[in-house]
């Protein structure tokens, strides 16, 4: 392949990526990317509200799991370790909101802290140690307990200054316009 080529290959290449959603950032890059956009990271109460919607489904499309509803990695021949959003209309929570169980599992405003209600014996040693909520189930997990990892409450969590390939973020904005 000549210069002229293999420069077309790779814009080519960069043109198809910048479809994919935003991820490994830190939670410090995401959050800045959202105030910089005049909105904000979405509270883990507002995330997962929206995933599962006011029956408070397991699933953004349900309670039942779908094998390729999400992009997640699982028997599905055509999944992708992260596709393009709104890939899978299949991954459609009950408010309308797109790929909330697979593609890139994302950070949220909260620290890692417990429950309010939550009693004694679910303590978690990293409560209290400067942790970020991460909300979702990244893309290309290939596991057999997918329905697990692609519960709408799934809660799990990072530094926030960790990036992962399969961790990215959306940005959520009042209904009024201001934060």
């Amino acid at each position: 392949m000549d210069k002229p080529a293999l420069l077309d290959a790779l814009f080519a290449a960069q043109v198809e990526r910048d479809k994919l959603p935003v991820a490994a950032v830190s939670w410090f890059d995401a959050e800045s990317y959202c105030r910089w956009r005049g909105k904000r990271l979405p509270s883990e109460a507002e995330w997962e509200a929206a995933a599962r919607g006011p029956k408070g489904t397991i699933y953004p499309w349900g309670n039942e799991w779908r094998p390729g509803a999400a992009n997640g990695g699982d028997e599905s021949e055509g999944d992708e370790p992260l596709r393009p959003p709104g890939s899978s209309d299949d991954d459609r929570s009950p408010l309308g909101v797109l790929d909330m169980a697979g593609n890139v599992s994302e950070w949220v405003a909260d620290a890692y802290l417990p429950y309010p209600d939550a009693p004694a014996a679910a303590h978690d040693p990293d409560f209290k140690q400067n942790y970020r909520v991460i909300k979702g189930g990244g893309a290309g997990l290939g596991h057999y307990a997918l329905s697990v990892f692609f519960r709408a409450s799934r809660r799990g969590h990072a530094k926030p200054e960790v990036v992962s390939t399969d961790v990215g973020f959306r940005c959520a904005q009042d209904v009024t316009g201001t934060q």
